[in-house]
């Protein structure tokens, strides 16, 4: 199992909610587990989500132009800092 690993600054925490709530189903059609998404204690609009599911599938959709415009759609600031990673076992 692999992850995705995003952080982003939104101009909204709310919008960006909604926009990213929408896009469950296309996630789960692209092969993507459930989102788990976390906002920074000192900055609400600092919002970090963990995706999984298998690396290229999370590859993919990290470069996908669908991930790109519902990021301009939701309000996203700058550039997502964006890692990968995988169970140890």
């Amino acid at each position: 199992m692999a992850f995705l690993v995003s952080t982003v600054e939104v101009e909204s925490y709310e919008n960006w909610r909604g926009i990213f709530n929408n896009g469950e189903e296309t996630r789960r059609e692209l092969g993507l587990g459930d989102g788990r998404v976390y906002q920074d204690v000192g900055d609400a609009n600092k919002v970090t989500v963990i995706l999984e599911g298998n690396l290229s599938d999370l590859q993919a959709y990290a470069g996908s132009k669908t991930l790109k415009d519902s990021m301009a759609d939701a309000g996203v600031v700058g550039a997502p800092q964006i890692s990968f990673a995988s169970d140890v076992t």
